[in-house]
């Protein structure tokens, strides 16, 4: 019996193949860590929070922007809208546990997703355009060409993810670009 030699693997955004991470190669696929956040972004952060913490990231509930403006904490004039953490003391309580993790949303349905930075990974956080000419100017790299995950945010700009470095929180970096790290919290996809 003869077996067919294999055709070429397509070619996937985030995806690496076994073997050589420069291009398709035979044998099984593997995920790679832009096409995880891209599947979580088809669920909705009930069903997306304990798969984030199931891989081991700290997992924060976050308020949410209600539907005909505010926010859903307390501050009648809060100027953060559904990005700020429910949990008094969310850097201690941050979990990783799915069955935690699921009973914030049996609580809070429709809680906000965040991520505690400076753990498993911190984030270059690009704000709009300005921040993307910030990364071109610093990097010569668009954020679709950061060899790392990458995730749209909610408001149009680009969160880039890294490696900790154990370097705390950056804001104003560079215009539009602010570093979330130890310490740190970003809302995360969906």
């Amino acid at each position: 019996m003869t077996t067919a030699a294999p055709g070429p693997r397509p070619e996937v955004a985030g995806c690496r193949w076994s073997g050589d991470s420069a291009g398709p190669h035979d044998g099984p696929a593997r995920l790679g860590p832009g096409m995880l956040l891209a599947a979580l972004g088809e669920l909705d952060c009930a069903r997306a929070a304990p798969v984030y913490a199931a891989l081991g990231l700290p997992v924060v509930p976050m308020h949410t922007a209600r539907p005909g403006g505010g926010c859903t904490c307390p501050d009648s004039a809060c100027a953060d809208l559904g990005k700020h953490p429910r949990l008094a003391g969310w850097k201690r309580l941050a979990s990783a546990d799915p069955a935690v993790v699921g009973e914030w949303w049996r609580r809070w349905p429709q809680a906000n997703l965040g991520l505690a930075t400076g753990r498993r990974f911190d984030v270059l956080d690009l704000d709009g355009e300005q921040g993307v000419e910030a990364l071109r100017a610093a990097l010569s790299i668009a954020p679709t060409e950061h060899p790392g995950p990458v995730a749209r945010t909610g408001g149009g700009g680009w969160h880039l993810l890294y490696a900790p470095i154990g370097l705390g929180n950056r804001v104003k970096l560079l215009p539009g670009m602010d570093w979330r790290g130890r310490d740190g919290l970003v809302v995360a996809p969906p």
